[in-house]
C-alpha cells in the first residue's frame, strides 16, 4: 500500500499527527504529554520513517482543529511551523456530513473517509480503521506498525 500511495500521499489522523508535532517539539515530552503518553520516542521515529516514504503528507482542517484543541501553545507553535509541509484536504461540510460514518464517528473521521479515499490513511483508531477497510479506503493502523517494528528489534 505504501508504494501504491507514495505519490498520492499519507493522510494522518489526529492522534498520530499529535505524536508528530509533540515529537518535533521535544521527543522527551512524548511519554509525558497526556495525549501521547501511550507512545515512545521510537514510535515517533517509526512515524517519521514512514512519512518520509511519501511525496505528500495530508490531513484535513477537521483533524488540524482537533489537534489544535488538544495541545498547549508550545505545541501549537510547532504545529504552525510544520503545517507548511502538510497538504490540507478540503471539502464542504454538507458533503462530509452526508457520508455514512458521520453520525457514528463524527466530522473529523467522516472527512478522512470522504477526502482520503485516494490516499493512504494512517490512524490508531481501531474502529475507524475497520470502517475504512469496509468502505474500501486504504488504511494502516499505526498500532499494527508498532507491533511489527517491535518484533523486528
Amino acid at each position: 500500500m505504501i508504494e501504491k500511495h507514495r505519490q498520492g500521499g499519507l493522510l494522518i489522523d489526529t492522534n498520530i499527527l499529535l505524536l508528530l508535532f509533540v515529537g518535533r517539539m521535544d521527543r522527551a515530552q512524548i511519554s509525558k504529554f497526556k495525549r501521547t503518553a501511550a507512545y515512545s520516542a521510537s514510535d515517533y521515529d517509526l512515524l517519521k520513517e514512514l512519512a518520509q516514504r511519501f511525496q505528500r503528507i495530508l490531513t484535513t482542517a477537521h483533524v488540524l482543529t482537533e489537534v489544535s484543541n488538544l495541545v498547549s501553545p508550545d505545541i501549537r507553535e510547532v504545529m504552525r511551523q510544520s503545517v507548511v509541509a502538510i497538504d490540507e484536504l478540503h471539502g464542504p461540510s454538507l458533503l462530509i456530513m452526508s457520508h455514512a460514518i458521520y453520525l457514528p464517528f463524527g466530522l473529523a473521521d467522516a472527512a478522512i473517509a470522504t477526502l482520503g479515499a485516494k490516499a493512504l490513511v494512517l490512524t490508531d483508531d481501531i474502529k475507524l480503521w475497520v470502517q475504512l477497510q469496509r468502505l474500501g479506503v486504504d488504511a494502516i493502523n499505526f498500532n499494527h506498525l508498532r507491533q511489527a517494528a517491535w518484533h523486528l528489534r
